[in-house]
């Protein structure tokens, strides 16, 4: 037998390093998964209901484009990094700022959301490429 043949789906959970991977590319799926949906679905709460909407939803595709443009430059645990940076302290700062500033508050949401966009798209290649060829499906299923 080759170790290729003994590769299965128990592998994640007996090899130490594959578990790490796992347990951690886990814990950022739930984070970016999170703050994505989190985001997108509090926007429908202000007054400005179809601007607020609309706005969250423009904001993907510069994000995405971004990505694809940066991706190469600085490669995928760094740009993931910075995004989920990124998303994670506009989203503070934007709880932080009074309701009287809603232009302010509205800016950094979509920062927010821009960055919890761009770690959404990076995540999917990102947590693929971590494991090997026959255990790739498995592991991003769960």
């Amino acid at each position: 037998k080759t170790i290729d043949e003994d590769i299965n789906i128990w592998t994640l959970v007996k090899e130490k390093e594959m578990l790490k991977r796992l347990v951690i590319l886990s814990l950022n799926w739930i984070v970016i998964t999170l703050s994505f949906y989190g985001l997108s679905l509090s926007s429908a709460r202000d007054e400005n209901l179809f601007v607020n909407v609309a706005s969250m939803a423009a904001v993907e595709m510069p994000a995405y484009i971004l990505c694809v443009l940066i991706i190469k430059l600085c490669g995928r645990r760094t740009l993931l990094i910075f995004c989920q940076c990124l998303g994670g302290l506009s989203c503070i700062s934007a709880g932080l700022v009074p309701t009287s500033l809603p232009l302010l508050k509205m800016g950094l949401s979509l920062l927010g959301k821009l960055g919890s966009s761009s770690a959404f798209s990076i995540i999917y290649v990102y947590t693929a490429e971590q494991f090997p060829t026959k255990l790739r499906n498995s592991a991003m299923g769960l």
